[in-house]
């Protein structure tokens, strides 16, 4: 049966083929001026739905151009909050839904709660600065740094093109005063033997078997996160890579190209425990393999913060450091590679490969450490060598 098209309404077409019938409600110029459209297989949801989104579309219209007055009429009456929104609402057609739900975290926890309140013309340099010290007592520099820089920046370049400021306050801040450097311990961001199983000993239950996979295979937290039964191939002891757990909490594909892989890498308890970790949870084979209590997805900083730090700090390891950072999940992913380095006599293409790299220099020179309490074989070398001179 051949498909056939008509409008029966405004912005309602009815298609018709050999599966019935539905309606298309096409809405155009909505969000970002983008249009909307919605399939639905009654009409008179078809309609109903129309309306919901006309109406929809007139309270975007009526807010936008509200905003646009106030700025006319009165750009110093204009806050900072009141930019923030307009300007997520603007440049959320040209990122990814990802990107835009964490420009939108970060504006409405950070932001808007410090310095929302001031009129846009008003924020000065010395306000951001405010801003940024008061951030650096609670996040990271890597966090604060993308709040300011992508976000409140941004915004602020967009108010500079449209001549509300005629600067950008974010810009050009001066540097901070570095901070006092941490020793490290001589072994990068990758843990022994014995630390790795006094952090396992520490580890919740529920997760100590997922720290084991990754020890073992090197994935990263996101794919382990995605990780499904039918990527397990305990009778080789194998893990497949086909897709990634975002931050969003969104299936993706891996990081690279090279991140579709298989590691053979599983250890025979590792893989006992899998198979005890399946049956008991009863999980098929489109299950995935590592959930929260209650079923969900993993949240990765959720378990970072409330699971594996925790750990870190039972198991006596919240001391160590690398370059300043902490122990994190990635330094078990380290540990796993600088291991196959030293002990597993595979050649550093292979070593890349099953790491997800696409250059073996990449894994080289970042992710395979030099271990000062590896070495003492090289101490006893030359003392035989020394001996026979």
């Amino acid at each position: 049966m051949a498909s056939t098209r008509r409008t029966v309404a405004p912005y309602i077409k009815e298609t018709t083929n050999k599966d019935g019938v539905s309606y298309l409600v096409y809405i155009p110029r909505m969000e970002n001026g983008k249009p909307e459209s919605v399939t639905v297989y009654d009409v008179h949801t078809a309609y109903a739905v129309r309306d919901k989104l006309l109406k929809k579309r007139e309270q975007l219209h009526a807010a936008e151009r509200a905003l646009k007055k106030k700025v006319k009429k009165n750009p110093d009456a204009l806050t900072l909050e009141e930019w923030m929104t307009k300007w997520l609402t603007v440049i959320r057609g040209s990122v990814t839904e990802e990107t835009y739900k964490c420009y939108e975290s970060l504006s409405r926890n950070h932001i808007v709660p410090n310095v929302g309140h001031m009129a846009l013309v008003e924020i000065t340099m010395f306000d951001v600065r405010a801003l940024r010290n008061d951030l650096d007592k609670k996040k990271a520099r890597e966090t604060v740094d993308k709040i300011l820089g992508r976000v409140l920046a941004q915004a602020l370049d967009q108010a500079v093109a449209d001549r509300i400021i005629p600067g950008n306050p974010a810009r050009g801040l001066p540097s901070r005063p570095r901070r006092r450097a941490h020793r490290d311990q001589g072994q990068g961001k990758s843990l022994l033997v014995e630390q790795v199983g006094r952090f396992l000993d520490c580890m919740d239950p529920w997760w100590r078997l997922m720290c084991q996979v990754q020890v073992d295979t090197g994935l990263r937290i996101g794919e382990l996160g995605a990780l499904q039964v039918r990527h397990l191939d305990l009778g080789r002891a194998s893990v497949t890579v086909e897709q990634s757990l975002t931050k969003a909490g969104t299936i993706g594909p891996p990081k690279t190209s090279a991140g579709y892989r298989t590691v053979p890498m599983l250890q025979p308890a590792t893989v006992a425990s899998l198979r005890q970790h399946i049956k008991g949870r009863g999980l098929t084979s489109s299950d995935f393999v590592f959930t929260g209590p209650r079923g969900g997805r993993l949240n990765m900083d959720t378990f970072r913060r409330r699971k594996f730090a925790p750990a870190v700090e039972a198991a006596g390891l919240g001391d160590l450091r690398f370059e300043g950072h902490r122990v994190s999940p990635h330094w078990l992913r380290h540990s796993a590679i600088t291991s196959w380095a030293m002990a597993s006599g595979l050649t550093d293409m292979q070593i890349a490969a099953m790491a997800g790299h696409e250059d073996s220099r990449l894994t080289q020179a970042v992710y395979t450490h030099l271990r000062t309490a590896d070495l003492g074989h090289a101490r006893d070398n030359m003392a035989g060598f020394w001996a026979a001179a």
